[in-house]
């Protein structure tokens, strides 16, 4: 009995330090943490850096960056569509290219539609002249501006109330225009005019349509 007692005791001591023992080698046998964890913090951070945008060098664009559009940026203006009622006055002072010159002083006015396909401007319509080559007639004229330029193009033909017949070519810019005038008839003649054009239709309407 008492050796029985003895030997439990025995046992009782013995036991725990084996448990220890047994514990601290298998933790020197488990493999060490891999220190590759923060990896995962880099690696989406890089995500995050390759989602964002990126400067024309490759530099990221931080965040809350004004966005800057590279190039002259007309892709992003608005363009202007419409029609609209036109008038214009044109009036100038005339210089005899072949033949005599009936009048040297000259007026135009028309009347008509506008288009406005920016950066073009487009503007015909009925004219009613006096002066230079015709003397009195009515006619037509077509007039291209080119918003961006300033530069205008302007061609037409009238009757005069004799019965001759009187085209034109001019080119302008802003509100200045050199005119060249051609008349057919029996007396065939020639003139060149220098003019101030005041396009009121195409004024009101860059005005009221900003």
């Amino acid at each position: 009995m008492i050796r029985t007692l003895a030997f439990i005791a025995c046992c009782a001591l013995v036991a725990p330090a084996a448990l220890a023992q047994e514990e601290s080698a298998r933790e020197e046998r488990a493999p060490a943490q891999s220190p590759a964890a923060p990896a995962t913090t880099t690696d989406a951070a890089a995500t995050e850096d390759d989602a964002q945008p990126s400067q024309p060098g490759g530099t990221p664009i931080p965040p809350g960056a004004p966005v800057q559009f590279i190039g002259d940026g007309a892709a992003f203006l608005p363009q202007r569509r419409g029609i609209s009622w036109d008038f214009q006055i044109e009036g100038g002072w005339a210089a005899s290219l072949k033949n005599e010159l009936p009048h040297h002083l000259f007026g135009r006015a028309r009347a008509g539609m506008l288009i406005m396909h920016e950066p073009q401007m487009y503007a015909f319509g009925p004219t009613f002249e006096l002066g230079g080559l015709i003397g009195s007639g009515v006619g037509g004229q077509i007039d291209i501006i080119q918003l961006a330029t300033g530069f205008s193009l302007e061609a037409g033909a009238a009757v005069s109330l004799n019965g001759f017949l009187v085209s034109h070519l001019s080119l302008g810019y802003a509100l200045l225009g050199v005119e060249w005038q051609q008349r057919f008839g029996s007396d065939h003649a020639a003139a060149l005019l220098f003019k101030l054009r005041l396009p009121v239709g195409a004024f009101v309407y860059l005005t009221t349509h900003p």
